[in-house]
């Protein structure tokens, strides 16, 4: 599976960039609007926090876009230390980005660690419930990419009880909760529930523009596999 803390950014930049916020505020709520646009600070030397006349915002301001780029350069040690020294601030919304991009970091060196962290961002009260699953979302999808033969079987059935009730249509990351649901049931090879959960999204309007491709990808190959009944396992 592709990382999909990277691909949130790109579907937020992306809707942002088309005006939309008006749709993602009503989506996501309005403290995830705080937390998205800090995001877009990706470009460098952008940044888009408005209340500069406090120094101390200023200050978090400059530390977490050197982040970003140092995240660019490809120092990730360095931006390690940055990010946790931001998660601890007291700034809310510049430490819960933080906290997700330190996740995001460990998750290329120490999956382990980084899907602690994820699970205790979505442990943690003080964050916003949209974010709280989001964190969810990042840790089974980190969990799928390390799957091990000894534990496959348990971790799988923990993975889509997990993501079941994060498929409702109330929530706000439905269709990233389904494609990994429809990923975990492939990986059980229970061919009917990954089609069946394909075809959802492949019929729903609504699913991202950059989730179609793959979508319509794997109902592909479901589809053939279930009309020849030639499984490749």
């Amino acid at each position: 599976m592709a990382d999909k803390f990277d691909e949130f950014l790109e579907e937020v930049e992306g809707d942002i960039r088309q005006e939309k916020l008006e749709n993602l505020w009503k989506q996501y709520g309005k403290h995830v609007i705080v937390v998205v646009v800090g995001a877009l600070s990706l470009s460098a030397g952008y940044m888009v926090w408005q209340n500069h006349q406090h120094k101390q915002n200023q200050l978090m301001s400059e530390k977490f876009v050197g982040a970003q780029n140092l995240i660019a350069q490809g120092s990730t040690s360095q931006a390690l230390g940055v990010m946790q020294d931001l998660a601890k601030g007291s700034h809310k919304h510049y430490a819960i980005l933080a906290r997700f991009y330190e996740s995001h970091i460990l998750g290329q060196k120490d999956y382990k660690a980084a899907i602690e962290t994820y699970k205790a961002i979505s442990g943690d009260r003080s964050v916003e419930p949209h974010l709280q699953t989001l964190a969810l979302i990042f840790c089974a999808s980190l969990t799928l990419d390390h799957l091990t033969p000894e534990t496959q079987e348990a971790v799988l059935d923990e993975t889509l009880k997990t993501l079941e009730p994060l498929t409702q249509p109330d929530q706000p990351w439905r269709h990233m909760a389904l494609e990994l649901m429809g990923v975990s049931a492939y990986k059980k090879n229970d061919f009917a529930k990954a089609t069946e959960i394909f075809l959802k999204l492949a019929q729903d309007s609504d699913t991202p523009e950059s989730m179609r491709g793959r979508v319509q990808l794997m109902t592909q190959t479901l589809t053939g596999l279930s009309s020849s009944s030639n499984y490749p396992f």
